[in-house]
């Protein structure tokens, strides 16, 4: 009946327990069971740092430009690359380090792209591919 009453003084005890800081204890201990503590809030998790191209390959350029005589296949088994012209009659000083630089590409279709181009044109070159390998290095 008079606790609500505004002339009323609080009494010391209440006053004190209101003003007393609660410790901050860590997690999953036998101090987060006892009276007048606090759990300590985890620990925050660092940002997440996003991997960035660190330039723009001639390849993505190429590809982009529509300059590859390339198209994707989409199979069953995933995805393989069609050529529009025949890789003999490539020119493998050109294509060939094009594509080895598009083997640093990270996103698709690109990677796609540079790593089956390098296999089909490693595999179809034979005596074209040894005039080109001082470009590559």
């Amino acid at each position: 009946m008079w606790r609500n009453c505004p002339g009323r003084r609080m009494s010391s005890s209440s006053a004190r327990k209101r003003l007393t800081p609660k410790r901050i204890v860590p997690p999953f201990s036998t101090e987060s069971l006892q009276k007048n503590t606090r759990v300590a809030a985890p620990p925050k998790t660092p940002q997440k740092r996003y991997f960035l191209q660190p330039r723009a390959t001639s390849f993505r350029m190429f590809y982009d430009r529509g300059d590859l005589p390339i198209k994707m296949d989409y199979l069953i088994g995933g995805f393989k690359i069609a050529w529009t012209v025949d890789i003999d009659k490539l020119d493998y000083g050109l294509y060939l380090p094009l594509f080895f630089d598009g083997l640093s590409e990270t996103q698709h279709p690109y990677k796609t792209y540079a790593r089956q181009g390098v296999q089909d044109l490693l595999a179809h070159g034979g005596d074209k591919i040894y005039p080109v390998i001082p470009q590559l290095i």
